[in-house]
């Protein structure tokens, strides 16, 4: 009985030494934990405050001179609206500014977001002095929150800004289509993005992608604020709201702008639910850790901590060298940016390499960062192949323009030739061989004539006169006019008209008509080769009814995928070498996007193609 009492006292004595040195392992590794979490919150922090002081100091000196002097609160403005734009563009570490008089009196105000809340804000205040005596001072609030929220919308607003960027190019020369392929491919390859809306500067919507089933969202008050963006504030960001799917949900929008002309806007949803995760589970991870303390040896605890401080230390280091290095100037060029995002995937890979082997969350945690960053990396190389592509619309433009300039030199002495030419046919008795010379001289003429007349068409400016005319009447009458040459081609025309009254839109005739022709047209050349040729023509209202489709169908040879992007654009073509000018469905996308409408085209290799014109009905 005596031995069984005294096992009791042993086991219960080891029960409690065992807990308390639990207790103890797990304070410890609480204790490594929080000293981990304080010093990255520290760093960010310090990096944070060092970048508003800079930026606090330089406006101060730029005030110098001006709070000394007569009608301070007009020139004050003036010049910490010029400081404070550059310093909003840079991505600079700005979320708003106070400038005060010697007499504590406000003197200039700036939020960056209007719904900033001083609560939740830091500052550091610069004073301003002219020859040793105060005259005010500058106070710059700077955003707090920890690195990972911070960097996450800061990556947010450099696609918004790459966006905006790219599509200012295209609102400024009108070039809706662009706009609508550039928006359509970011937002739909970018993780987190839900919607976009492109808006001109009077707050008209341009183009609108995956709104529909956001409209509870999209409220008038969400517009309202995005309405605010401007030169001096042109990014607002805003909470749209919470749910499980997405999470909670923020919209950026950004200036368009050419120079100072604010050319309109980009607006992008975008879903928070990503980064939400990363941080719960980077929560998960510690809790793990922490539980592993509790277990191993307080050493063993230590090092551990080192092992994950020394990574996170890198990640904030690398990504503050990248934001200092753009706070001091925007990038000079694209290659600039390139490597600087090349550095901080090589960063990430280092980190994703020394934790492969864990098997864990800190091995998932570092393969998801590198996943990101080789994301952003590959979106920053399709910038820069959009900017490539702007680089050779902006030739094929000038090309356009001096084509214009110098389009009656050309067609005068052209005009001239072809009169001679056609004199010569006319004489009698000439000789046969030298008639075939002159015939091909005449055919020759002909053809450069047709080309000029294409660039021409491509590059003046268009004068459209709008009337209400039937659609299905105006897509009649052209397949009336190429009756006989489908005849002679071995075509079958197969119409399927509506029949449930006239399909009223308000349109330039002539310019459908157009449109129309250079379609047929088209598909008539693609079934050349083809056993099987038929053309079907159908007109009928759209599902939602507000809209005119015209469905023109081929049998023809058909577009590969890589091309069926392409062929809107000028001169692109895939027709043999000699046979058109690839401009006849440029200008017929610029036509249709002038109505207010839209055209695309469905193809496969071998089974034809599909175009499909909407236009807006009255």
């Amino acid at each position: 009985m005596n031995d069984t009492r005294v096992k009791r006292v042993r086991l219960a004595t080891a029960t409690r030494l065992f807990a308390l040195f639990g207790v103890v392992v797990f304070l410890a590794a609480a204790i490594v934990y929080k000293g981990v979490d304080m010093r990255t919150r520290r760093m960010w922090l310090e990096q944070r405050e060092g970048s508003a002081r800079i930026l606090a100091a330089s406006i101060s000196h730029g005030m110098t001179n001006v709070m000394v002097s007569a009608g301070q609160e007009e020139r004050a403005a003036l010049v910490a609206e010029g400081l404070l734009r550059g310093a909003v563009e840079s991505g600079a570490a700005l979320s708003g500014c106070d400038i005060r008089n010697a007499d504590g009196a406000m003197v200039y105000t700036f939020r960056k977001s209007p719904g900033d809340d001083e609560k939740n804000l830091r500052s550091v205040v610069a004073k301003i002095e002219s020859e040793g005596v105060g005259t005010g001072e500058v106070e710059v609030y700077f955003d707090p929150r920890p690195a990972l929220e911070s960097e996450n919308t800061e990556q947010l607003l450099v696609l918004g800004y790459a966006v905006a960027a790219l599509a200012a190019h295209h609102l400024a020369e009108e070039d809706f289509f662009q706009i609508e392929l550039m928006v359509r491919k970011m937002i739909e390859e970018a993780p987190d993005a839900l919607y976009a809306i492109v808006t001109g500067p009077a707050g008209e919507v341009y183009y609108e992608y995956r709104t529909d089933e956001f409209k509870e969202y999209i409220t008038d008050e969400l517009a309202a604020g995005a309405a605010e963006v401007s030169l001096l504030r042109p990014f607002i960001v805003q909470e749209i709201g919470e749910n499980k799917e997405r999470g909670r949900m923020v919209e950026v929008s950004a200036l368009a702008r050419d120079g100072n002309t604010a050319l309109g806007a980009v607006r992008i949803g975008y879903s928070m639910k990503s980064i939400t995760k990363s941080a719960e589970r980077t929560r998960e991870l510690f809790g793990l850790i922490i539980l592993g303390f509790t277990i191993a040896a307080a050493a063993a605890g230590v090092l551990t901590a080192r092992n994950m401080t020394r990574p996170l230390a890198l990640i904030a280091q690398t990504a503050s060298s990248v934001w200092e290095m753009k706070a001091s100037g925007e990038y000079s060029s694209i290659e600039e940016a390139s490597e600087d995002m090349s550095k901080l995937r090589s960063s990430f890979e280092n980190l994703r390499n020394k934790f492969a082997r864990r098997g864990d969350e800190i091995g998932d945690l570092s393969e998801s960062f590198l996943n990101m960053t080789t994301r952003l990396e590959t979106r920053l190389n399709e910038i820069k192949s959009l900017y490539q592509r702007m680089a050779v619309a902006d030739r094929f433009q000038a090309m356009g323009q001096l084509s214009a300039g110098i389009a009656h030199e050309i067609n005068n002495p052209l005009a001239i030739i072809s009169t001679y030419v056609q004199l010569i046919l006319r004489r009698e008795g000439l000789d046969p061989e030298l008639r075939a010379e002159a015939e091909i001289i005449l055919e020759e003429l002909d053809r450069i004539a047709e080309k000029v007349n294409d660039l021409m068409s491509f590059a003046k400016e268009r004068d459209y006169v709008f009337e209400q005319v039937d659609a299905g009447e105006i897509v009649s009458k052209t397949a009336a006019l190429l009756r006989h040459q489908f005849k002679n081609a071995g075509i079958s025309f197969e119409p399927d008209y509506w029949e449930g009254g006239p399909l009223i839109v308000s349109a330039d005739e002539n310019k459908l008509r157009q449109v129309f022709l250079n379609v047929m047209l088209n598909a008539s050349h693609a079934m050349l080769d083809s056993e099987r040729k038929v053309l079907k023509a159908s007109t009928r209202l759209a599902q939602n009814e507000n809209n005119v489709e015209i469905v023109i169908e081929d049998t023809g040879c058909g577009i590969n995928q890589e091309d069926l992007s392409k062929i809107f654009n000028p001169f692109f073509t895939t027709k043999q070498s000699g046979v058109g000018t690839g401009m006849g469905l440029a200008i017929s996308y610029n036509i249709v996007a002038a109505h207010g409408g839209k055209i695309t085209a469905e193809s496969e290799p071998g089974s034809g193609s599909r175009i499909s014109i909407f236009l807006p009905r009255t």
